[in-house]
């Protein structure tokens, strides 16, 4: 640094002080980095009887990456079930929700920071690089937001009946449906929101759609060789 402040015409005294400590050394990566972990766990049910099948099924998966405020969760539902009424009629149900949490903080691990540069101040205040332009690190962990949550649903119910041996109805009624918000603050007290006083957005959404397909199936055989 004092070489670099030297060869852009600074004096010595000048390029010694622009320098910075030579006794700190901090260990940035380390500070912000972390060994990564991810969890899963699976469940899976399923019986019935001559009439009624149902199959259960969820999973829960947690996981945290190598660079910290950046974290994924997930849920996982589903329910399946198949209902015979009488010789003519059958239900199948189908329901999958999911529901999801994820993190992720910009920390600026792209630009370098000097290691010379404290991450506190002496009264325990985040440090700020007023040469870099950039913020600090630990403080957009502590200090800042960028969370999404939300969830959607897969559903589907067929239901078949048969008048005759050779004709049946198919009725197939689905739906799918989405909800997700993102929650952005850069807070005022670091250099991503400093400059705007505070900065926050919000965004929700939602999506819904059905669809239903309805099916005549007639079949019949003439003089045992004409097929209809």
């Amino acid at each position: 640094m004092k070489e670099m402040y030297l060869n852009d015409g600074r004096s010595p005294f000048d390029a010694e002080l622009l320098a910075g400590s030579k006794t700190i050394n901090t260990d940035w990566f380390g500070l912000v980095n972390r060994y990564s972990s991810f969890r899963n766990v699976d469940f899976d049910m399923s019986g019935g009887n001559d009439n009624t099948q149902f199959r259960l099924s969820a999973s829960y998966m947690d996981q945290q990456a190598t660079q910290k405020g950046n974290d994924f969760q997930t849920i996982n539902f589903r329910l399946s079930l198949s209902h015979q009424i009488g010789s003519k009629f059958n239900v199948d149900v189908s329901i999958a929700p999911t529901f999801t949490n994820k993190k992720a903080l910009n920390l600026y691990s792209n630009v370098p920071i000097i290691p010379n540069a404290p991450a506190y101040n002496a009264d325990g205040s985040f440090f700020k690089f007023n040469n870099l332009g950039v913020p600090n690190p630990l403080a957009v962990l502590a200090q800042n937001v960028d969370e999404h949550t939300g969830g959607n649903i897969t559903s589907n119910i067929t239901m078949r009946y048969a008048f005759k041996k050779n004709v049946k109805l198919t009725n197939i009624f689905g739906i799918n449906g989405l909800v997700n918000k993102q929650n952005i603050f850069d807070s005022p007290k670091n250099a991503t929101g400093e400059s705007k006083n505070g900065y926050a957005q919000i965004y929700d959404r939602l999506d819904f759609s059905w669809e239903n397909s309805t099916v005549l199936n007639w079949n019949t055989t003439i003089k045992n060789n004409h097929n209809f």
